[in-house]
């Protein structure tokens, strides 16, 4: 089984200086994640958040770290010193490879004729028009940025 979890690249084009004044707030924990950042590095969100956990919070969720990292590179895009990398999409035999997908893929009907071999592909009719729309799906979610709100209900 081959686990894929798509990661924006992030690369560090000026180190964090702490004693300069930027025009964001910065807090005390989210400075001295932005002080592990080395120039000319590139980062993975998740990967770097594992490496420092330590470092970065006391907590031993790895959620927390990931969201110290997250908010750190946001602020340093903000501050204009790390910039996202367009990267290669995953291709469409490793897309295949994802658990859920290959779960779908073994759920579809191969083509509408109920005896008929598959002569040019592994992939044909119904089930590769599915897969390949759900790829490109899947290609033009990942290179997406959102944004959210989240709303905690106190009562």
């Amino acid at each position: 089984m081959v686990r894929y979890v798509p990661s924006l690249t992030y690369q560090i084009q000026d180190e964090y200086c702490p004693e300069k004044q930027y025009d964001v707030h910065i807090r005390k924990q989210i400075a001295t994640c932005l002080s592990l950042f080395k120039k000319g590095e590139q980062i993975h969100i998740y990967e770097f958040a594992r490496k420092y956990q330590n470092q970065l919070t006391k907590s031993d969720d790895l959620e927390v770290a990931r969201n110290v990292v997250g908010k750190s590179v946001a602020i340093g895009k903000q501050l204009g010193f790390i910039t996202k990398v367009e990267s290669e999409h995953i291709s469409f035999e490793n897309f295949l490879k994802i658990d859920t997908v290959s779960h779908l893929k073994n759920q579809l009907r191969k083509n509408r004729y109920k005896h008929k071999e598959v002569s040019r592909s592994e992939y044909s009719g119904t089930q590769q028009g599915y897969l390949y729309t759900l790829w490109r799906f899947h290609k033009w979610l990942v290179s997406k940025e959102f944004s959210c709100t989240i709303i905690i209900s106190t009562g």
